[in-house]
């Protein structure tokens, strides 16, 4: 039956405990936690046996959304990919520890860069039966938080090798853990016009280096995004 369901109904035979019911679609939106606005995003499930890989549309800033359950203890870890090889990681151990790796970074003493571990402090929120990390990433910091709460942040330099670098792809990785984790990849809202710039070929809203487009914002950013670096010639 394709069509919609208004209701669940449960029924119970031959045992006396108590079970629980949750809902939750993989199309869920999240709240914004600064307009109050619901923003879309598609929940894709992954898990120990099931590890996930995600093309990523490179942006000035990242988000990404980790839901579990709340009465589950996880560990799992996103890799933030660059083109050509790892730019970072995020760890979390549990509700409490965690480390953030950056590959190329400081000393280069662990796996080819630096890890920051850190502790959670803060409590966590628990929105019905789930649990919901955000992890928002830009050039200059990397923020992980739980319904507006900050739970962690790392601010970037020039040490942090590539943790500074714009992601192309996220995969997931889960230890110690059987249950389900949903990943969802916040695509923002688009503010190109879907028009074409005569001069450049380029939609409006973007900058023309050889042959591809890059957001404008990313020019004169700090880091070349052009193969020929020409995104931050010029730059004041």
């Amino acid at each position: 039956d394709t069509r919609g369901n208004s209701e669940v109904r449960t029924q119970v035979w031959e045992y006396n405990g108590e079970l629980s019911l949750a809902m939750v679609s993989k199309n869920d939106a999240i709240i914004d936690d600064n307009t109050d606005n619901e923003r879309d995003v598609d929940w894709k499930s992954f898990s120990l046996m099931n590890q996930l890989t995600i093309p990523v549309n490179p942006r000035p800033e990242e988000t990404y959304f980790v839901r579990f359950p709340c009465s589950d203890s996880i560990w799992f870890k996103l890799f933030l990919d660059g083109e050509s090889e790892q730019n970072s990681h995020i760890e979390l151990f549990s509700r409490t520890r965690g480390n953030i790796y950056c590959n190329r970074g400081g000393y280069q003493t662990w796996y080819g860069g630096e890890r920051t571990d850190f502790n959670i402090r803060s409590s966590w929120k628990c929105d019905g039966q789930f649990m919901t990390l955000e992890v928002i990433k830009t050039r200059n910091e990397i923020v992980l938080k739980n319904s507006g709460n900050i739970l962690y942040s790392k601010e970037l330099g020039s040490s942090d090798g590539n943790c500074k670098k714009k992601t192309s792809e996220v995969r997931t990785q889960v230890w110690d853990y059987y249950g389900e984790l949903l990943l969802a990849v916040d695509a923002g809202i688009a503010t190109v016009e879907p028009t074409t710039d005569p001069v450049n070929n380029c939609p409006w809203g973007t900058f023309s280096c050889g042959n591809k487009c890059i957001p404008v914002e990313w020019k004169c950013d700090g880091m070349e995004d052009c193969t020929n670096g020409e995104d931050e010639w010029f730059c004041w």
